[in-house]
């Protein structure tokens, strides 16, 4: 109501019961889904950051991987058409891999296949842990911390969230009203219902 969607809601059950259950509203990649950028390099790094709905455009791509490439690297990707005009701009060597393949001679998905296994298992299909496309970020800034600090026990892992999240370790304090009150900071395409 306070967006001014619940008499549209109203008027379309079908989108509802997408809402309520799961389902895609849309066929295909569509707005009904999040883009979520990805990256790994061969030291481990990682770069993950939701960046629009539906499929990523050039400026997309490059308002989350901008200044993150070395003048000398390989940028490896699948067939997506956004990429090589980011790899352009940016003046970076560029392979990307044929659709329904897995590697172009030396070069291979397989660092990044890995992640989107490890983030599938993560955000299991039973609904569980998704979040709200608003809080996306924050729950993957979890699992990127998750993933960097997996040597550490479960006991150690709660410790130091818990000081990060009070403020014990240099950082500002996270407060609850930050979270809320975070904007949506996701290229929403013009699609109304994503407010």
């Amino acid at each position: 109501m306070k967006y001014g969607l619940w008499d549209e809601l109203q008027d379309d059950p079908d989108f509802i019961n997408a809402l309520l259950f799961g389902e895609s509203y849309y066929r295909g990649i569509s707005v009904d889904q999040t883009c979520i950028v990805t990256g790994r390099d061969r030291s481990g790094n990682m770069q993950i950051k939701p960046s629009c709905l539906g499929r990523p455009d050039t400026d997309d791509i490059k308002n989350v991987l901008h200044g993150k490439f070395a003048s000398d690297a390989i940028m490896v990707t699948d067939s997506h058409n956004a990429y090589p005009g980011f790899a352009r701009d940016e003046k970076i060597q560029h392979e990307q891999i044929e659709a329904g393949k897995h590697a172009k001679g030396a070069f291979t998905l397989g660092r990044i296949n890995g992640m989107h296994s490890k983030m599938s298992k993560h955000y299991s299909k039973d609904g569980q842990r998704v979040p709200a496309t608003k809080y996306l970020g924050i729950s993957l800034m979890l699992f990127y911390w998750l993933e960097k600090n997996d040597k550490l026990t479960t006991a150690e892992q709660v410790e130091e969230l818990f000081d990060i999240v009070a403020g014990n370790n240099g950082l500002e304090q996270i407060t609850r009203d930050d979270i809320q009150n975070k904007e949506l900071d996701i290229n929403t395409k013009g699609f109304p219902k994503a407010v």
